[in-house]
Parts: structure tokens; C-alpha cells; sequence
């Protein structure tokens, strides 16, 4: 039997309608700050080593643990008499290795007291893992910073590739409103396309899979942009 053009209009519009699903309700979080503690010093960086705690470093050279209730009595680490402090300088940040739970290394950046700023690794202690061993420390890179406080960089991360990047831009002259500028970073995995940076500059990476004799390798040459 014939439908019509109005019933034909009328099936199509019955059949073929798309209804959008009612958006779902929201419901209201309530957000509130929470004050953990005085540290006496600036917090430069909060860190995880795969568990429950936090590592906070201090600028004036300690790593405390917050363990989800308080901050551990003792620090994790204290190399306050290696570190110079303040303004922009003193310990910047840690970054532990993805591989932590079994190797137990982590890395961290500072200015050593002549303002050098310098990369070191350190190990976890063998009898308690909320202590680090202090005397495992191997500077893996040292680039000379002496006469300014500032710009230090500072932020040490692990990235997908297996490389520790890390970056630092160093002021080094200026007259008037124009500046020159050097930048050293020690970098992730080089990459092969791209153009270079226009700086002097040095690479360090630290490849989970072929590591050196102190589990990294300094390579030279600008990192490159693409």
C-alpha cells in the first residue's frame, strides 16, 4: 500500500532522528588548601619514586619525605654543606631512575658552593629506603657558574626516550636593552631531524638501556628543535 509523500516524509523523520543523550549531572568538588608544615626554606621541586611518598627537595640542599600523614623526622638526603644558597641557587630538583625500585638510583641538580651548577647521582641506602646513601654521590656533570646567581635552570626529568633531560641558559653579557645569551642543556635522545639551536651547547643523556661506566653518557653537539 502507497504511503503518500507525507507519510514517506513522516516514516524518514520517525526513523532516522537522532536523539542526544541529556548530559550528565555534575556534582561539586570542594578543594581546600591544606598547610603540611614550615620547611624554613623554599620547596624547588615534589618528586615520586613509583610509591606512596613524596620527595620534596629544599633549596637549601635536603630531600624530606612526606609519607601521606607527615614528613619523616629525617631527611632523605643532605648535601646542604655541597649546596650555595639562595636567590636562584641551592638544590633545584631530583628526578628518580624508572627503574628506581631495583637499581635505586636518583638524580640531582644544584650549584655547588662556587656556583657551579652540577648534576650527581646518588643511591638509595641497602638497609632503610627512606634513607639515601650519602656517600654515593658521583658528580656526572659540572658546568663552571661562578660570578652570577641566576639563571641556573635547574629541572631534572626522565623522559619516554630513557634520556635525564635537563636545562640550563646562562646570561652572559649585556650592554644597553641587547643581551648575548649561552645556553648548555644536557639533553634527551638526539634527534636526527630539524634545525640546530643557535647556541653553544652540550648534551648529556643517560639511556636506560646502554648505560656507561657511572650510567650515563655525556654527548657533545646542539640539541636540535624539530
Amino acid at each position: 500500500m502507497a504511503l503518500g509523500l507525507a507519510g514517506l516524509a513522516a516514516f524518514a523523520s520517525v526513523a532516522f532522528r537522532h536523539e542526544e543523550p541529556a548530559p550528565a549531572a555534575r556534582t561539586a568538588v570542594a578543594i581546600a588548601l591544606q598547610t603540611l608544615g614550615n620547611l624554613g626554606a623554599p620547596i624547588t621541586s615534589v618528586e615520586n619514586a613509583g610509591d606512596s611518598r613524596l620527595f620534596l627537595t629544599i633549596q637549601t640542599g635536603r630531600i624530606l619525605i612526606w609519607d601521606g600523614t607527615s614528613f619523616l623526622t629525617t631527611p632523605f638526603l643532605d648535601i646542604s654543606s655541597l649546596v650555595s644558597c639562595c636567590t636562584e641557587r641551592g638544590l633545584l630538583s631530583a628526578a628518580f631512575h624508572p627503574h628506581y625500585a631495583t637499581n635505586g638510583f636518583f638524580f640531582v641538580y644544584y650549584t655547588r658552593t662556587a656556583g657551579n651548577v652540577t648534576v650527581a647521582r646518588y643511591t638509595v641506602s641497602s638497609g632503610n629506603p627512606n634513607l639515601a646513601n650519602p656517600a654515593s654521590g658521583v658528580v656526572l656533570l659540572t658546568i663552571p657558574h661562578p660570578t652570577n646567581a641566576n639563571h641556573n635552570g635547574g629541572q631534572l626529568q626522565f623522559g619516554p626516550d630513557g634520556f635525564l633531560p635537563a636545562t640550563r641558559n646562562a646570561k652572559t653579557s649585556c650592554s644597553g636593552s641587547s643581551c648575548a645569551s649561552t645556553s648548555t642543556r644536557m639533553s634527551g635522545a638526539p634527534r636526527s631531524t630539524g634545525s640546530r639551536l643557535p647556541t653553544r651547547s652540550s648534551e648529556m643523556g643517560c639511556r636506560l638501556t646502554k648505560s656507561g661506566p657511572r650510567g650515563c653518557a655525556i654527548r657533545g653537539g646542539s640539541p636540535s628543535t624539530g
